[in-house]
């Protein structure tokens, strides 16, 4: 006596060997001997040769009209598989018969519910038409999947991917057709997505796309709002009776700083230093602070650069050349011998800014042995250089041992890259440096010893992070710092900058009522700053490659630094070396460099043998 059965999802047949009460021994048309369970049998039955019975009972299944089954079927209850056999066949079925009926019931999921071990029942009118329906859309896209695959072969590009290309990058819903369809395109032109959509013109390239996706995922949506009434600002303003200057990079626009230089008296030299002051127009509970919290901070790259605030912010609060600016002022007066400071005073004011001085064009007159050469601020600078140091010499900085950092210049012209280095710790740059030092360690000093709230910024045990407790920055030698300097291009000095105000105004009130708003956003920018420098680090990598294809490097030298990693000669750019098992640490090595991946970001380092 032979079985039909169902195991493991299968329909199968085997030879009854030994029978007991709730199970059965039985050998399969392959030899093999298993036990299976009495209530997974559907019918028993006598039929030789075994081996055949199975492939005859499919061949007959596929005659089956399984349309016709359903019709000829009752509706409600369990199927009786034998007499929907009879109503078909007008007669009762033999065992390879019922067989081929059980298989096409079990097979055509959408006409009968399976509802256990060999029974079924009918799928409603309803059910039916909502499930042929679905095939039908099935089959229809998918010979739409195919037309796409082919148009994109020839060159022509789907409208349906011209439409949905940035949800499917950008925010894909993996069970929608146009992801699925543009994920087997891809897989089909050994591309990956991004690739895929480049290749069809909707992306310029690697750089369009990893700026699109950081913006996507980091990035909100600019604001609309009118621009700044920068006169009612400044009308009550006092005027200050200094001229300022500022020295940024040529590329900065958000200028938040400069400086001023008279004498105070025959003793005394009277140093200024001017920080742009957003805060006299952003009232902290209102939606422009709300769109500056969720950015926290200017985005920088080579090339290019997302603003912390909407444009007309920075038209009204930078620091612009020939023009008077609001202003908060710290004065400094220094002793002219000793260059101590001997006093400080802030003020809130306006402030005739002369000239926007650049790095690059100051930098030539900066003299070995910290001479200023002859320039119309030869004077100012000379004194605040001289000061500069001094007030460095106070941090202790002249007591720690000095690392020499480099920083990398990107200039990107009609999709050119220059590269070049600059050493950090030039004169020029000690000067601005430590005059935003002095700044923000004075402000911070002024929070901590209020009833105010402040985010300063701490070190300690080699951590740097975010904090309301003034604690110690050890790196700078500070027992108190802040950032307060850079209002225009990070909340956090907004943020010191609302509360300054309220100190100086006497309004000992902070300016967010909930206390917990400030450890939320010190938490939320560390998080967000170190996402901000991961990405800048990222596109440096990018145009770093790029340039090595921009002229043909295909042999570079290189710096060993750990294990088998370099450091390419001008290029902060480190790779690994392949086919090496250690390299000795600060040994300058030529390597050869292949198969440039704009995409994933890599390419091939060999040592030239």
């Amino acid at each position: 006596m032979n079985v039909f059965y169902e195991d493991e999802g299968e329909l199968r047949v085997a030879t009854i060997l030994t029978p007991s009460e709730s199970s059965l021994m039985v050998e399969t048309p392959f030899g093999k001997r298993v036990k299976i369970k009495r209530q997974a049998v559907i019918f028993e039955f006598e039929f030789t040769p075994l081996e055949q019975f199975l492939a005859q009972a499919k061949e007959l299944q596929k005659e089956l009209d399984v349309q016709l089954l359903w019709e000829v079927s009752t509706t409600g209850d369990t199927i009786d598989v034998k007499e929907l056999g009879k109503e078909y066949l007008g007669r009762l079925p033999n065992s390879l018969e019922l067989a081929s009926f059980y298989l096409a019931l079990f097979h055509a999921p959408i006409y009968f519910y399976k509802r256990g071990r060999g029974q079924f029942r009918r799928a409603s009118d309803e059910n039916l038409k909502a499930a042929l329906f679905g095939l039908e859309k099935k089959r229809l896209q998918e010979e739409q999947k195919q037309l796409s695959l082919h148009q994109i072969q020839q060159g022509d590009t789907p409208d349906w991917l011209k439409s949905h290309y940035q949800t499917i990058l950008y925010k894909p819903d993996k069970n929608t057709w146009e992801y699925k369809t543009a994920e087997f395109i891809a897989n089909e032109l050994n591309m990956s997505l991004p690739e895929l959509v480049t290749f069809c013109g909707l992306l310029s390239d690697s750089h369009e796309f990893f700026t699109q996706k950081f913006i996507h995922d980091h990035i909100i949506p600019e604001i609309s709002l009118p621009a700044f009434d920068k006169e009612k600002i400044l009308q009550p303003l006092p005027e200050a009776t200094v001229l300022g200057f500022s020295i940024d990079d040529a590329f900065t626009t958000e200028i938040d700083d400069a400086f001023s230089l008279t004498e105070h008296d025959q003793y005394h030299w009277q140093v200024g230093i001017h920080i742009a002051i957003p805060a006299l127009g952003i009232d902290p509970d209102s939606p422009l602070s709300q769109y500056a919290r969720q950015r926290l901070s200017t985005v920088y790259m080579p090339g290019n650069k997302i603003a912390m605030l909407p444009q007309v912010v920075i038209d009204c609060f930078s620091l612009k050349e020939k023009n008077w600016n609001p202003c908060l002022s710290c004065y400094l007066t220094v002793d002219k011998q000793s260059f101590e400071i001997t006093d400080r005073i802030t003020k809130i004011e306006k402030i005739w800014i002369e000239d926007n001085l650049r790095l690059h064009e100051l930098q030539p007159y900066f003299l070995e042995g910290d001479v200023v050469a002859q320039h119309p601020y030869q004077h100012p600078l000379q004194i605040l250089l001289y000061f500069a140091r001094k007030i460095a010499s106070n941090r202790g900085v002249n007591d720690r041992p000095q690392t020499q950092y480099i920083d990398y210049d990107f200039v990107v012209t009609e999709d050119r890259i220059s590269i070049t280095q600059r050493p950090r710790g030039s004169s020029l740059d000690t000067l601005v440096a430590e005059l935003m030092i002095e700044v923000n360690s004075h402000w911070a000093q002024l929070l901590a010893e209020s009833e105010l709230t402040g985010l300063f910024r701490v070190q300690e045990n080699g951590k740097t992070y975010m904090s309301t407790e003034a604690k110690a920055h050890k790196g700078l030698g500070l027992k108190r710092y802040a950032w307060t300097s850079s209002p225009l291009r990070r909340y956090v000095d907004l943020v010191n900058q609302w509360q300054l105000l309220n100190l100086i105004n006497n309004r000992l009130e902070n300016c967010f009522i909930n206390s917990n708003e400030f450890t939320d956003i010190n938490r939320s920018f560390d998080v967000t700053y170190g996402i901000y420098l991961d990405f800048q680090r990222m596109m440096e990598k990018y145009w770093s490659l790029r340039w090595l294809l921009q002229e043909n490097i295909i042999q570079w030298q290189a710096t060993a630094l750990r294990e088998t990693n370099v450091r390419l000669k001008g290029l902060p750019l480190v790779l690994s070396v392949k086919g090496v098992d250690k390299l000795v640490l600060g040994e300058i090595y030529s390597i050869k460099i292949s198969a440039i991946d704009l995409w994933q970001l890599t390419c091939q380092c060999e040592l030239v043998q």
